[in-house]
Parts: C-alpha cells; structure tokens; sequence
C-alpha cells in the first residue's frame, strides 16, 4: 500500500508535537512494509527542492518564502510545481 503524508513540519528534525507525530507514524509504516513518502515544507533557503529519506520514508521537501505574503505564495506555487515534477512523486500524482 501506498502512504502519502504532506505536512507543513519536516520529517528531519522532530523538535515539536506535531513533528515527533509525523516522524513516528510515518517511519513506523514504513518498517511495517509500506511504501511511506511524505511532501513537507523545508526552512532551507539555500535549495528550493531536496530529497531526503529518513529510515525508509522518502521525503520531498520545498522551501516557501515566509519574509511576506507575496513573496511566500510565489515560493509556494513555484517550488511545489518543480517538487511535483520531480520523479520521486510522479507515482503518487499520476
């Protein structure tokens, strides 16, 4: 079975609730055999798009602009359309 998870908080660091919650339902799938990908928003300014997988959970993130509502829609729209070309989610949107 296909899992997908898309979330604001990241798989990568989880410091907060939300991120611990995500991190452990996410990675407890994938050790119980499913195929787990999660599409989060990164704070890394210096790539727009990274791919990352964290014990077995393939991540997708973007970086969206928070310096003003402009700037962070535009970020949004952009970098979310090149993570969706990307092929480690092409299996999920087709």
């Amino acid at each position: 079975m296909k899992i997908l998870f898309i979330s604001d908080v990241s798989l990568s660091y989880p410091a907060s609730g939300s991120e611990q919650v995500l991190n452990k339902e996410a990675v407890g799938l994938s050790r119980r055999g499913y195929n787990v990908h999660a599409i989060t928003r990164s704070n890394d300014k210096l790539k727009s798009v990274n791919h990352r997988e964290i014990s077995g959970v393939k991540e997708g993130c973007y970086y969206a602009n928070t310096k003003n509502v402009i700037a962070f829609v535009t970020s949004l729209f952009k970098n979310s359309r090149e993570l969706k070309n990307e092929n480690s989610c092409q299996d999920f949107l087709l």
